[in-house]
């Protein structure tokens, strides 16, 4: 009987073990921005980095100064085009960009923004759960400064 009990016990640390190994999804946000809106909408761009080792799915974006979706741009008969989407899957150890021209936070009816101001939108994640990023308000015309 004492065998038996020493053979669960093993049994039981090898599989908390096997648990602790697999860490889930790691999600780290760089390069986050808001561009100055021309008018009522603009976008959220930035890249995600899942440095875990499981997937992740971003589900949907919140934020106080405006509506969110998470948006994908396309083209479609020579024009670009962008429609809401249900999800963005990240997978562990892959990085995906949110930038122009691809997928990106939509943000509209935009309260008014001024060049330098910090936005903050609640990425929602399936896994990791609510992310809050901050993100200075750029310039269309120059990106990044």
């Amino acid at each position: 009987m004492h065998r038996t009990f020493a053979a669960v016990l093993i049994l039981g640390a090898a599989l908390g073990l096997a648990a602790c190994a697999e860490s889930g999804p790691a999600l780290e946000i760089t390069g986050a921005s808001v561009r100055l809106p021309p008018g009522p909408n603009t976008a959220m761009y930035f890249t995600v980095t899942n440095t875990g080792d499981t997937a992740d799915r971003l589900l949907d974006a919140e934020c106080t100064i405006a509506d969110c979706e998470v948006h994908e741009s396309y083209m479609e008969d020579g024009l670009m085009q962008m429609r809401h989407i249900a999800g963005v899957d990240v997978d562990g150890g892959a990085s995906v960009a949110f930038e122009p021209g691809g997928l990106h936070v939509m943000l509209i009816g935009v309260e008014p923004l001024e060049l330098g101001q910090e936005v903050s939108v609640d990425l929602i994640w399936e896994e990791s759960g609510t992310m809050t990023v901050t993100a200075p308000v750029e310039s269309y015309a120059e990106p990044g400064g």
